[in-house]
């Protein structure tokens, strides 16, 4: 009787088990991509809900202080402005809505400095020709 000494795997095997990875990995990666933007929009809400509540206690019994308002938050010396009107964060699509430059008709709070900039109306002096507010 002979026996066979060769242990391992064929050339198929290990082939089928690559294929397989391969299909796997064509079908997740893209999955984790969504998973880590969604977690990076959910964390950005929740700051802009955290720094509108900070601007809220701060400023609500002050002259500045409007139901809406942007909140400016800088990151790496990049400040970007969102909107919050009427109890909830403007959106694009799943995310909040970014603006580079925020205008003025709204009051901006400044969450680094913890400070506002009280909204300058345009228009004919009752009302903004940019947001319709009447002063």
């Amino acid at each position: 009787m002979k026996k066979n000494n060769r242990k391992g795997f064929t050339i198929v095997e290990l082939v089928i088990v690559i294929a397989v990875i391969a299909i796997l990995a064509t079908v997740l990666v893209p999955t984790f991509g969504n998973v880590i933007a969604d977690a990076k929009n959910t964390a950005l809400i929740q700051e802009i809900k955290n720094e509108h509540t900070n601007y809220t206690m701060k400023y609500a019994t002050e002259d500045t202080y409007s139901e809406n308002v942007f909140i400016a938050i800088t990151k790496n010396s990049t400040t970007n402005y969102y909107k919050f009107a009427n109890g909830s964060i403007e959106m694009d699509g799943d995310a909040p809505k970014v603006y580079t430059a925020a205008p003025t008709c709204l009051p901006i709070y400044n969450a680094a400095t913890d400070a506002v900039t009280a909204a300058a109306h345009t228009g004919d002096g009752t009302t903004c020709s940019a947001c319709g507010a009447t002063k």
